[in-house]
């Protein structure tokens, strides 16, 4: 049977970057509306409209993104935490048995 091996460390590190990006493309989103403001003066009405559909579908997108990125952070944070916790658990036991 192999062996896994986690770095707790790095787990705690990919999930503080996630959380990062997620609050990036949060304060991306929080722009929308002056972006599709600026779109909307674009002039022509075909260029007013490819923009706010790419807009429309880019902020969606971003909204996805934050959900996974979160999702993803809390569940390495906490695998990271869990990693911890068994391997204190199993170096006590050890300890005991010597």
């Amino acid at each position: 049977m192999g062996y896994i091996e986690v770095d707790p460390a790095s787990l705690k590190q990919v999930a503080h970057h996630l959380t990062e990006g997620a609050s990036v493309a949060h304060e991306v989103q929080r722009h929308h509306a002056r972006l599709a403001s600026h779109a909307s003066q674009a002039g022509h009405p075909a260029v007013t409209l490819a923009a706010a559909s790419f807009l429309d579908r880019w902020s969606y997108g971003c909204g996805c993104l934050i959900t996974d990125a979160e999702t993803t952070a809390s569940a390495l944070q906490k695998a990271g935490v869990l990693y911890l916790h068994t391997d204190e658990t199993v170096a006590r036991a050890d300890r005991r048995e010597h």
